[in-house]
């Protein structure tokens, strides 16, 4: 639990080092970085896919006098909520290695990128190193078993659904 919240401090630090005023998160899930930042913005807006999530939020927050705007959609949909409003910052936070394909991300990404203000970020998090994936296979065997083989960490690596990402690979633009 302290080695969840240390990881959660250092995420929910780095947003704020960007000093957004507005921030709209997709995926905002159990609310671990929406929490912690309501105090430090003008507007949050979230968007989860699941419905119980968001009444959930909707009620605890409802006896506080924050700027809050949560909808129940999925993250492709995030270009129906407020239309014509630009943001400081969106956050894909421990939600893009769900997504169900490569296509889907970049949609996600595109519609992302049209709601932030120019100067704005874009703030993706919580994903693994596609370079350290391995290693994360061997040390994970090595916990669980004390043992493995090569073949071990060869076919959970291919059997691995969720996105990984190689900085290395990485183009940026300016």
């Amino acid at each position: 639990l302290q080695e969840m919240y240390a990881w959660r401090d250092a995420t929910v630090n780095c947003i704020a080092e960007l000093c957004p005023r507005t921030i709209l998160e997709i995926g905002v899930g159990s609310g671990l970085i929406m929490y912690p930042l309501l105090d430090k913005v003008d507007k949050y807006v979230g968007l989860d896919i699941s419905n119980t999530v968001i009444k959930r939020h909707k009620d605890c927050l409802s006896d506080m006098n924050t700027a809050v705007d949560l909808y129940h959609l999925s993250a492709d949909n995030v270009d129906e909520i407020c239309t014509g409003y630009l943001f400081d910052c969106v956050i894909l936070n421990s939600v893009v290695q769900y997504f169900p394909s490569i296509d889907y991300f970049v949609d996600v990404v595109t519609k992302a990128l049209s709601k932030l203000r120019v100067g704005g970020s874009l703030f993706i998090g919580d994903i693994r190193n596609y370079n350290l994936h391995r290693t994360l296979i061997q040390d994970k065997l090595i916990y669980e078993r004390g043992a493995y083989t090569t073949t071990d960490i060869e076919r959970m690596f291919f059997a691995e659904n969720e996105l990984d990402y190689d900085a290395e690979t990485t183009i940026r633009r300016e």
